[in-house]
């Protein structure tokens, strides 16, 4: 959650610009990897998977 006087920036510093990706973009991309595979010295692929899960519980 962000919190300050409108105009100040909130949503920039979460999503940025194209040029320039905020907080919520470099998080995922940081979570999720960037999709670059890499080779080890036997010449074998070597990625990464995450599994990421989302729970909202709400009262009824």
């Amino acid at each position: 959650m962000m919190y300050g006087p409108t105009g100040a920036g909130k949503s920039y510093n979460m999503f940025g610009s194209s040029k320039q990706p905020g907080i919520v973009y470099r998080s995922l991309r940081d979570i999720l990897g960037d999709g670059i595979e890499e080779n080890d010295e036997n010449n074998e692929k070597i990625s990464v998977g995450t599994f990421v899960q989302v729970t909202v519980l709400v009262d009824i």
